[in-house]
């Protein structure tokens, strides 16, 4: 499962006034060339610029072109940009900045002593204290910035990436009940705000992060924090009981067959045991899906829904590379620019397998993407129950390819190009999926609360 208006004529500017590198580069352009590619390949444009919303939209589109066509600064334009991608209000449409020369680079005079005397009698509760990433590359003090309520900043004070010095901002963070916004400092403008989730002495950001002060990892959190070292992106399978295998997936970015190979290591342990948890909390997605989970899941035949292609010149270069052998479906593409052509539908059947018996999935809000299209897929089969919150609600329109590409090289925009086949009947983007059991707990308590859940009690 992958993931993933006119142009106007312009005036040419100079570039010194610009601050944009190429000839071809203004920011009229970039927008111009962003509003017209989307309306072209985006498979949710013809639901978001309807009737009830086209004159908004019109409105906008013309006060963001009369203020990119002031040569705002290359900062500024990337903001213009962004607010044109978050009028459609999906996760999956984004626009980043991806020039060093546009980060913004904030400093602060600090040291891991003056870490450590601020940080001394900070609350495990909070995300206050001093942090370590996996790879080791970097550490960073989450401290409270300033007197908003539920707002941090995290400050570098090691890092072995010439990119980040001590006292370097290198995120902000702002509590929004279950999870925290976080803004990235000194790599990427993105157009969209990450989800970050705290547990006592784990911190995740996509990966975790753990604190070493003032509070101590205990050997479970250690144990979770280890297994991503290495590039073992956090996999996890153990038995925490006689009848219960866990099995963690915090992420489906994964290249060639590691999450293969990692299945079929734990494939005997699986299938000698009743019950089974698969734990997708933070999986935002990735190249892959539970596809490999299937047998373990199913005991019955199956049809997985085809979704609606946008057909456009774009996207039909990467459709008719998928599906070069279905002659039909491609001659279909290419009748029907600017419309959507269904997918054929995928007829599926395992043989049933006598354990796992029943499978507990965990989902959270940070959950997405194709981890929600796999649970979209998985969650009404008859062993399958889906445990813990909503999730994070961005897979009504997927299937992301490589960036468009904009007059300004550095900007670069991915565009979903498939509607999913629930998005008119039971839309996600919104509210997330909802589970089939809520559980009112602390989330470093949902594991235990899935195995009693399983064990009947």
């Amino acid at each position: 499962m992958k993931q993933g208006v006119g142009i106007s004529i312009v005036l040419f500017f100079s570039i010194h006034c610009l601050g944009f590198a190429q000839s071809d580069c203004t920011c009229l352009s970039s927008l111009d060339s962003l509003s017209h590619k989307i309306s072209l390949n985006y498979a949710g444009y013809e639901d978001k610029v309807n009737e009830k919303t086209r004159n908004h939209y019109e409105r906008m589109v013309q006060e963001l072109r009369a203020l990119a066509s002031k040569s705002p600064s290359r900062r500024a334009c990337f903001e213009l940009l962004a607010r044109y991608v978050n009028f459609f209000e999906d996760k999956h449409l984004q626009i980043g900045d991806y020039n060093p020369d546009d980060f913004t680079r904030i400093y602060e005079p600090f040291t891991e002593k003056d870490a450590r005397q601020l940080l001394r009698n900070a609350s495990a509760e909070s995300p206050e204290g001093i942090w370590i990433e996996p790879s080791g590359e970097k550490k960073v003090a989450i401290l409270k910035d300033g007197k908003r309520s539920g707002a941090f900043k995290a400050l570098v004070i090691e890092s072995s990436d010439p990119n980040f010095k001590p006292g370097q901002l290198y995120y902000r963070l702002q509590n929004r009940g279950g999870f925290y916004e976080v803004e990235s400092f000194g790599s990427a403008l993105l157009s969209a705000k990450s989800r970050g989730k705290h547990y006592k002495n784990l911190f995740y950001n996509y990966g975790p992060w753990m604190r070493q002060y003032p509070h101590q990892p205990n050997l479970a959190e250690q144990r979770e924090f280890e297994a991503w070292k290495n590039n073992g992106k956090g996999l996890m399978c153990y038995k925490m009981t006689d009848s219960v295998v866990f099995l963690k997936i915090p992420t489906f970015g994964m290249q060639g067959n590691q999450l293969e190979n990692f299945i079929n290591k734990y494939d005997s342990l699986i299938r000698a045991t009743p019950y089974l948890i698969v734990d997708v909390r933070h999986n935002g997605g990735g190249n892959i899906g539970m596809e490999l989970l299937l047998p373990y899941l199913c005991s019955e035949p199956f049809v997985v829904k085809g979704g609606l292609m946008k057909s456009s010149e774009d996207n039909n270069r990467a459709f008719e590379s998928d599906y070069a052998g279905d002659t039909v479906l491609v001659r279909r593409l290419r009748q029907n620019l600017g419309k959507l052509v269904s997918q054929p539908d995928l007829s599926l059947q395992y043989e049933p397998l006598p354990n796992p018996k029943k499978v507990v999935i965990l989902q959270n809000d940070q959950c997405g993407s194709a981890t929600e299209y796999s649970l979209q897929i998985v969650k009404n089969f008859k062993k399958v129950t889906t445990m813990g919150g909503f999730t994070m609600g961005m897979m009504d329109y997927g299937d992301l390819r490589g960036p468009a590409d904009l007059p300004c090289r550095d900007f670069k925009c991915v565009i979903p190009m498939v509607k999913s086949p629930w998005t008119d009947t039971e839309p996600i983007d919104r509210t997330g999926i909802k589970p089939e059991v809520r559980i009112l707990l602390p989330e470093y308590e949902w594991p235990a609360r899935a195995v009693e859940y399983l064990q009947g009690n």
